[in-house]
This record gives structure tokens, C-alpha cells and sequence, in this order.
């Protein structure tokens, strides 16, 4: 039986002061206010049909983190299988996430953020740096990520910490952030790492995947 993986990618999104709310829901650079941060994230299960059916790929949802950390009105923005049960799955998965919540002059408020969800099959192990046996994989092109607008406004620098799964194609897969910057930030650096390529990881002189861990610096330059 394959293996499978699901990673996953928090993006801050919003749709600012919502007139139809007594507390405002806020977004990604707004003045003033701290993104949610992550504490505890369940992964997605694979539904034996959708494993039968080969299906990879990912689950974009959309959803309110509430002031005690939870998601709320979680929405499915980009489907990948109504199906068969992966995104029944990813809603489930996420309903279950704890975050530390936004905040706002040291008081927490709600924010609309999308999480993304990834699916993926695997056909052998994964390796990573405490498998000394195995070569670890080399890059051959690396993508550079951009500012946004809104970063650069805010005069935002610092390191974006992002792992995944170099596969023995050398394409990355698996993208997460393990230490965030900001929202739009960290999903500059995910879009920058999935677009990078990598001779892959070898055992024994056969290609095998194997999880890495880069860091994306940002510098604001007069």
C-alpha cells in the first residue's frame, strides 16, 4: 500500500471591517494587528477510494479564526475532490486546529485567513538528515522570493523557515511554514520553495525523497 503525506500552508487573507459583524474581522497588514499563529495542527486523512483513485493535490479553505483561537466558517475555496472525501477530510482536519489568536493593540480579534491542504501520494519512504546512509539532495535552481506591497509599507524584514519533501523527481512537495514572518510573507516563500528544483536525494545510488528545511531571508535596502 502507498504511503501518503498532507501538508499544509496558512496564508493570511481577509475581507477587513465587515459591516454585517459586531466585531470587525480583520486581515493580513492591517494596522496594528498581529497575525494568528499555529499551536496545534491535526493532518488530513486519505478516504480509501481517494487512494484507489490516485488523487493528489490540494484543499484551499477559507475560515474565521475567532478571539479563543478556533476556526470558524471554515468555507472550501479551491476543491479537489468533493468526491471521493478529501475535502470533507480537510474541513474536518482543520475544525480541529488551535491557534494563538489575532491580536490588536494586545487584545485578541477575529481574522479570515486560508489554510491550504495538501494531499499527496507516495510510493516509498521518506528520508531526512538523521539518515546518514542517504546523500542529501543538491539544488539546481532556486527562486528568489518577492515583497509585497504591503510588506515593504509595513517594513517588514526578517526569515521565513519553511520544510518539505524533495522528491526523487527533485520537485518539492509537502510545502509548510515552520517559522512564520508575516502572512503574505510566508506565502511568498512557500510559492518561491515549490518553484525551486533540486537533483534529488540518493540511498544506495537510487533516488529516494527526503525532507529538507530552507530558510528565506527578506531584506529592505535603501
Amino acid at each position: 500500500m502507498k504511503a501518503f503525506a498532507v501538508a499544509a500552508v496558512v496564508v493570511g487573507m481577509g475581507i477587513g471591517l465587515s459591516a454585517q459583524r459586531q466585531t470587525p474581522v480583520y486581515k493580513a497588514g492591517d494596522p496594528g494587528v498581529k497575525n494568528p499563529v499555529v499551536v496545534k495542527e491535526k493532518k488530513p486523512t486519505y478516504t480509501a477510494a481517494a487512494m484507489r483513485q490516485k488523487i493528489q493535490g490540494s484543499v484551499e479553505l477559507e475560515t474565521i479564526i475567532d478571539t479563543s483561537g478556533k476556526p470558524t466558517a471554515i468555507t472550501i475555496v479551491r476543491s479537489l475532490d468533493p468526491v471521493y472525501g478529501l475535502d470533507a477530510n480537510a474541513v474536518a482536519a482543520l475544525q480541529a486546529w488551535e491557534f494563538k489568536p489575532a491580536l490588536r493593540d494586545g487584545r485578541p480579534v477575529p481574522m479570515l485567513v486560508t489554510v491550504v491542504l495538501t494531499f499527496t501520494l507516495r510510493d516509498g519512504p521518506v528520508f531526512d538528515k538523521t539518515h546518514a546512509d542517504v546523500t542529501p539532495p543538491v539544488i539546481l535552481f532556486e527562486r528568489k522570493p518577492s515583497y509585497t506591497a504591503e510588506a515593504m509599507r509595513a517594513g517588514i524584514e526578517g526569515a521565513v523557515e519553511v520544510e518539505g519533501t524533495v522528491g526523487t523527481d527533485g520537485k518539492v512537495s509537502d510545502a509548510r511554514v515552520v517559522k512564520a514572518l508575516s502572512a503574505d510573507l510566508d506565502a511568498r516563500a512557500i510559492e518561491a520553495f515549490k518553484a525551486s528544483t533540486f537533483k534529488p536525494a540518493t540511498r544506495n545510488g537510487r533516488a529516494v525523497a527526503y525532507r529538507v528545511t530552507v530558510l528565506f531571508t527578506f531584506n529592505l535596502r535603501n
